[in-house]
């Protein structure tokens, strides 16, 4: 996943470690050729209800406290 302004750089360097193009999504914007997490979405919900993950729900008695979490974020770096 990438910005349009990065794709330049993500899309030689997914070619190199033989990541199809189809596999390279855009975060933001659109670029010809790319799919874009609105489009995911859009498939996602192409799939109804049956085909879809439930949302998450803390069970009864459950604490925020004790739901792990994964925060992805980048130093900076592009591609």
């Amino acid at each position: 996943m990438t910005a349009p302004g990065s794709m330049e750089v993500a899309a030689v360097l997914a070619k190199e470690a033989g990541i199809p193009k189809q596999n390279v999504f855009l975060l933001k914007g659109e670029l010809p050729g790319y799919i874009t997490i609105q489009d995911l979405i859009r498939i996602g919900k192409s799939y109804g209800e049956s085909g879809q993950v439930p949302a998450f729900k803390l069970p009864p008695g459950g604490k925020s406290k004790d739901v792990y979490g994964f925060l992805s974020f980048s130093s900076g770096t592009t591609g």
